[in-house]
């Protein structure tokens, strides 16, 4: 099935093609429905609901979507079967779903915008405001630790670099 994102929320279409204009979501993830309010700034974060928009999408092997929520410094794990308003299933980059503080470790994110997995099934997370691209490797648990930081020194490191051994508020990624 296709997917697309609109502003604090994750929506899947019935069929993946074609797409049309008009077109009905299938599910929602993120709010409770299509026409919840958003969650109001300052609102701690929880399992069920984005603090803000989407930053990048990805699947992997088993189906999962996998969800950069930069407003709360965290990357959320869906697991099929999907139903609107569903929990997510684990969060990285927080120790709990009710965190959103920025960290420079190796278990925070800070504005994590672009996600990719390799055909090994690892998560790298393009981590924006650490100036890092991190890989969490499976299996996958809430707050764990990620294994690399390209871009910097350290999982502790986080200094915006140019050269071959830095890098700069990352963006999109992929394999």
């Amino acid at each position: 099935a296709g997917g697309a994102v609109a502003v604090s929320v994750v929506y899947r279409t019935a069929s993946p093609n074609p797409y049309s204009s008009g077109m009905a979501a299938a599910v929602v993830l993120g709010r409770p429905n299509l026409f919840a309010a958003p969650v109001p700034a300052g609102t701690p974060p929880s399992a069920s609901s984005l603090a803000g928009p989407p930053a990048a999408l990805a699947f992997d092997a088993a189906g999962d979507l996998w969800v950069a929520d930069p407003a709360a410094n965290r990357v959320l794990e869906y697991e099929p079967p999907f139903e609107d308003g569903m929990p997510a299933s684990r969060v990285l980059g927080q120790q709990s779903f009710a965190g959103d503080a920025p960290g420079t470790s190796a278990q925070n994110l800070s504005f994590p915008d672009g996600l990719a997995l390799d055909p090994q099934g690892d998560l790298w997370v393009a981590d924006g405001g650490n100036d890092r691209v991190v890989e969490f490797v499976p299996p996958f648990h809430t707050g764990m630790a990620a294994t690399v930081a390209i871009g910097q020194t350290s999982l502790a490191a986080a200094a915006p670099g140019s050269g071959a051994d830095g890098m700069g508020v990352p963006g999109g990624i992929g394999f």
